[in-house]
């Protein structure tokens, strides 16, 4: 199964931030027995730029629980397999994603900010 989740520019932060909409918990992994494809899209005002770095935050999630990031589509889509197989692999991880686009770099923002999406995460259930 693939978790897509779709990154855009926030034009209402100053600067500019990446947003990672998780809507209908998007992030939310279930336990298979097979790996499971997380995806990040670059859609809307974003779409033309380039993924360039995702980051775990402390505490980042064990060795073994995620594949390497692979960016695919000229770096506008970003795939990692998630290994959520049992309850060694449960947990919450919060992580930073950057993007170029026209010669800047954004990210996402690691502070709560009302009305937007901010710290996002992988949750494995």
């Amino acid at each position: 199964m693939e978790h897509q989740l779709h990154v855009s520019l926030d034009k209402s932060t100053t600067p500019w931030s990446v947003d990672i909409d998780q809507r209908g918990d998007a992030n939310h992994v279930e336990r298979s027995l097979e790996p499971q494809l997380l995806a990040w899209e670059l859609t809307g005002d974003a779409a033309s730029g380039n993924l360039l770095a995702l980051q775990w935050l402390d505490p980042a999630p064990p060795e073994g629980i995620f594949g390497p990031p692979e960016l695919v589509k000229n770096g506008q889509r970003m795939t990692m397999t998630d290994r959520n197989h049992g309850p060694d692999s449960s947990g919450s991880w919060v992580y930073r994603l950057s993007l170029a686009l026209d010669g800047q770099q954004y990210s996402t923002r690691s502070i709560l900010l009302t009305g937007t999406t901010t710290n996002p995460s992988i949750k494995n259930n």
